[in-house]
């Protein structure tokens, strides 16, 4: 199999618990892809006006400025003229009904926490742009975004366990969250 090809666009992860971004950002490298992650909305808003980014996955339920008014933002920014951006939301919520609030908020997709390598997959193929000049930019041996499972009957996967990073940003963040619901309970 050829060797994956890192993407020279980051797309932008939008998540504020720090072991789902972890997560991202090593199932978006196993894909070829780098990931620009932010902890909230806003910052998500503000990244957007700062650097054009080729596509968005967002978190709905974060602080400061969730992922739905995140995406009404930026939906609302690019009715003045910056090309549309696609805006995956990346959910925990299975309701009945999630699917339709996230398309109303201006989110272009939806996939479900915890995140499955073949949905993450398939979102980047449905959804990643390209343009002549990337793909003349590319190298001949490797199409600019072409799926990990063309090149291998079987792409690595962060579902057959977590990395050392994962597990230690886990260990780092869950004493001060036993702490916070220590708190919470007295």
């Amino acid at each position: 199999p050829q060797p994956l090809r890192l993407n020279s666009r980051p797309v932008l992860v939008v998540e504020d618990n720090p072991v789902n971004q972890e997560v991202m950002k090593e199932s978006l490298a196993q894909l070829g892809y780098r990931a620009h992650v932010v902890d909230n909305g806003q910052m998500a808003v503000d990244a957007l006006l700062a650097k054009a980014y080729p596509l968005v996955f967002m978190d709905c339920q974060m602080p400061v400025l969730d992922g739905y008014a995140a995406a009404r933002a930026i939906r609302q920014r690019e009715s003045g003229g910056p090309a549309h951006v696609p805006i995956i939301a990346v959910t925990a919520h299975a309701f009945e009904g999630e699917r339709e609030k996230v398309l109303a908020a201006g989110m272009d997709d939806y996939i479900m926490k915890p995140i499955k390598q073949a949905a993450l997959l398939d979102a980047l193929q449905r959804w990643w742009p390209q343009s002549a000049a990337e793909d003349a930019a590319a190298p001949a041996s490797a199409a600019y975004a072409e799926p990990a499972r063309r090149r291998s009957s079987r792409p690595p996967s962060i579902e057959e366990g977590p990395s050392n990073a994962v597990v230690s940003v886990f260990l780092r963040i869950v004493p001060e969250q036993i702490r916070e619901l220590e708190q919470a309970i007295t």
